[in-house]
C-alpha cells in the first residue's frame, strides 16, 4: 500500500515537473526573486538573512504578491504564448539550413571521382550481387522443376486411376450380361420343388427366443416363468415379449396364473427344435 502511496506521488510530482508551465514559472520567478536567491545562499546568518530580506527586498506585502507571484505567472504565461511563434519560424530556417547543406555535400561526393581502392570495393561489391541474383535463380529453376515431376507423376496416375475405372466399368457390364444370361432367379417354393426338399419352418426365431424354446423343451413338466425369466432380469420386458411371441407362434403354452403360472411346450415347438436339430 506504502509503495502504491508513493508510485502516485512520483508520478503526480513528475507531471508538474515536465510541464511547460511549471517550468517557465520556475525560471521567471528565479528571475524576479534572483536576490532572495543570492541572500539565501549567502554565508549570512539567519537572522541576518531575514532581517536584509525584510528591509531590501520584500519591503511590503504588495512586493511579496507581485514580485512573489504575479509578475513571474504573468512573464511565464507570456513566454508559453508568444515563444512557439519565433520557435518556429528559427526550427523551419534551420531545417532549411541543413537541408541545404546535405544537397550541397551530396553534389560535391557526385563530383568527385572515386579512388582505386573505392573503385575496386564497388566492383566486387557488384559481382557479389551478381553472384547472390545468379543462385537465387538457379534455386527457383530447380524448384520450378521439381514441381513440374510431380505434376507429370500427378498425371500420369491420374491416367492410370482413369485406365482403372474404365477396365472395372468394363468388367460389371460384362457381369451384368453374365446375370441376364441366368434369368430370372427362382422363388423358394420352386426351389424345394424341383429339389425335393421340405423347407424347414423357421419362424424367424430371436436367439433368446430359441434358448427359451429349447430350456422349455428339455424340462419334461414345463418351467414356471419365474424360473425362465431369472437368467433376463436385465431385459424382463423384452423377454416377456419373446415368451409372448412364442405362445402366439404355438410353440408354447401358458398354464398357471400369477405367481404359479409356467410355460409348457407344444407339437410346433418340438417340431421346430426337431427339425432344426436343436434337441
Amino acid at each position: 500500500m506504502i509503495d502504491v502511496v508513493k508510485n502516485s506521488i512520483k508520478s503526480t510530482l513528475y507531471d508538474r515537473i515536465t510541464s511547460p508551465l511549471f517550468g517557465s514559472f520556475a525560471i521567471s520567478w528565479s528571475v524576479w526573486n534572483y536576490k532572495l536567491i543570492v541572500v539565501l545562499l549567502s554565508s549570512m546568518k539567519a537572522p541576518e538573512k531575514l532581517t536584509y530580506i525584510e528591509k531590501y527586498i520584500y519591503t511590503d506585502p504588495a512586493t511579496i504578491w507581485y514580485q512573489g507571484m504575479s509578475y513571474p505567472l504573468m512573464t511565464s504565461v507570456a513566454f508559453i504564448i508568444f515563444y512557439p511563434f519565433p520557435a518556429k519560424i528559427i526550427y523551419e530556417y534551420w531545417q532549411l539550413q541543413q537541408k541545404s547543406l546535405k544537397t550541397i555535400k551530396q553534389k560535391i561526393e557526385d563530383e568527385t571521382p572515386l579512388t582505386q581502392e573505392e573503385s575496386r570495393k564497388l566492383r566486387r561489391d557488384i559481382i557479389n550481387i551478381v553472384i547472390e541474383h545468379d543462385k537465387e535463380i538457379s534455386k527457383r529453376n530447380h524448384e520450378i522443376e521439381k514441381l513440374n515431376t510431380e505434376l507429370e507423376e500427378i498425371k500420369i496416375n491420374n491416367a492410370e486411376s482413369t485406365k482403372t475405372i474404365e477396365m472395372s466399368e468394363k468388367e460389371i457390364e460384362a457381369l451384368k450380361v453374365k446375370l441376364s444370361d441366368l434369368g430370372e432367379p427362382k422363388s423358394l417354393d420352386e426351389f424345394y420343388s424341383e429339389e425335393g426338399v421340405k423347407p424347414v419352418d423357421s419362424d424367424d426365431l430371436h436367439p433368446i427366443q430359441v434358448q427359451m424354446l429349447r430350456q422349455v423343451g428339455e424340462s419334461q413338466k414345463g418351467i414356471s416363468k419365474e424360473n425362465l425369466l431369472i437368467k433376463y432380469a436385465e431385459m424382463k420386458v423384452k423377454a416377456q415379449y419373446y415368451l409372448d411371441d412364442l405362445v402366439i407362434k404355438g410353440f408354447l403354452k401358458e398354464v398357471g396364473d400369477g405367481a404359479d403360472s409356467g410355460y409348457l411346450i407344444v407339437h410346433g415347438g418340438r417340431e421346430y427344435l426337431v427339425k432344426n436339430h436343436l434337441l
